[in-house]
């Protein structure tokens, strides 16, 4: 059995939907446009296969939904005319077709329940196709008419449809697809099977193009990145500086005192040995305890930045430290002491000079001697000065007497008091 559709056959069919003609032509601006398309679509003499490919082909075709949507209702449409006019069935028209049976019962059964309100029980149950073997294939229309009493409809459209009224002729699509109708379907080697696999194949085609790019653009970037981070890293190892700390002032000069092995006591293991043994602990003992002679250099606190000097004196007197002193026998004793006392070690070619900058200092910042000691004495080598300072001027002073020459600050502790108030400031300067 086939089905072969005259252009009468088609003009029917198109009464039959109500298309708006108005809004579909853009008010009859594209009706030419328009009336060549359903001429070239719809051609004289074809039958329900070739329409359905025609459909399939504008699928592929079309890139735009609207009108994608549009050619789907038509296709739907088509289907639910000829289950009306033709006295076909579902196996029949899924035959002639080659469209899935589960497919038109699906579209016939939407159909009829839209268009018959009340009925969806009936409906659901007569196009309920469940396998090949289903009974329901066999259903046609004058079944239908005959279980519930109705006559065909005298159109296709349904309540509140816009469909039938979209401008489709208004997107640009629509005139390349126009085109592509002249061209395709009157070809001689048309088939819509081949249009599909040249369309499968350029799609792959543009998939793996666009893979090939995408790998191409993170590739690049990826080695932009690398390139920029070796030269940001060089551009910023060449600007970074490492501080090196100087030793120029430390005296080389100096050396360690060689260990004296203490002379050996020999005791004899006999009864006379033992019972003179406590006189030679106690001889030894006095020996032990003698105060020798020191010849090492004092061990201090050396302060390399102004960040080391605390922000608030009166909170950093009562600190403690591992560096305490006393004064004992002119030689500092760092056993214990919580007050700090500073010593600025200077060297200079004209220590008068420095002697009257620092006179000019301690004038300023009020700064008293400690004791009956004149600042600015004169000992062997240089000068020597015993201060005490205020402590809210401490940091400033040291900072200018710092910058008059060559000098080194160092920081220690001792546990004789200050003045209050004050910390105590020693300064030698070395005449070279």
């Amino acid at each position: 059995m086939n089905l072969i559709f005259t252009k009468k056959y088609f003009e029917e069919y198109r009464e039959w939907l109500l298309l708006d003609m108005e809004s579909v032509s853009w008010q009859s601006k594209n009706k030419k446009l328009f009336e060549e398309f359903w001429s070239l679509f719809f051609l004289d003499g074809i039958d329900l296969k070739d329409v359905i490919e025609r459909f399939s082909y504008s699928d592929i075709k079309i890139k735009i939904g609207p009108i994608n949507s549009w050619f789907n209702w038509m296709c739907r449409k088509f289907i639910v005319f000829i289950f009306l006019r033709e006295d076909l069935s579902i196996r029949d028209i899924a035959k002639i077709s080659e469209v899935e049976a589960s497919t038109i019962s699906s579209i016939l059964r939407d159909f009829f329940v839209n268009k018959y309100p009340g009925k969806e029980e009936y409906f659901n149950q007569i196009f309920q196709i469940g396998n090949v073997i289903s009974p329901n294939l066999n259903v046609n229309f004058d079944k239908i008419k005959n279980d519930i009493k109705v006559v065909m409809p005298n159109h296709g459209q349904i309540d509140d449809e816009i469909i039938p009224s979209l401008e489709i002729t208004l997107y640009e699509g629509w005139a390349e697809f126009v085109q592509s109708l002249r061209v395709d379907l009157f070809h001689p080697e048309y088939s819509v099977k081949k249009i599909k696999k040249d369309y499968n194949f350029y799609k792959q085609i543009n998939f793996v193009q666009k893979v090939l790019i995408l790998v191409f653009i993170a590739s690049l970037l990826a080695y932009l990145i690398q390139r920029f981070n070796f030269w940001y890293e060089k551009n910023v190892s060449d600007k970074i500086s490492i501080y090196e700390p100087q030793f120029l002032w430390v005296d080389k000069a100096l050396k360690f005192q060689q260990k004296e092995d203490l002379p050996n006591k020999n005791f004899k293991l006999n009864l006379e040995s033992i019972e003179e043994a406590p006189l030679e602990i106690a001889n030894l003992k006095d020996e032990l305890g003698k105060e020798e002679e020191r010849t090492t250099t004092e061990s201090e606190v050396v302060l390399t930045s102004w960040d080391a000097l605390p922000q608030d004196f009166d909170f950093a007197a009562q600190e403690k430290s591992s560096y305490e002193e006393t004064k004992k026998e002119g030689y500092r004793d760092s056993v214990y002491g919580e007050k700090k006392v500073y010593r600025v070690m200077m060297k200079s070619v004209d220590p008068l000079g420095v002697k009257a900058n620092i006179a000019q200092l301690m004038q300023k910042y009020e700064v008293n001697k400690v004791g009956k000691v004149k600042p600015g004495t004169f000992v062997p080598g240089g000068l020597y000065y015993n201060l005490f300072v205020p402590r809210k001027y401490l940091k400033e002073f040291l900072s200018q007497v710092m910058g008059v020459g060559e000098s080194v600050l160092y920081e220690s502790r001792t546990s004789v008091g200050n003045f209050p108030g004050t910390n105590k400031v020693f300064i030698w300067i070395k005449n070279i």
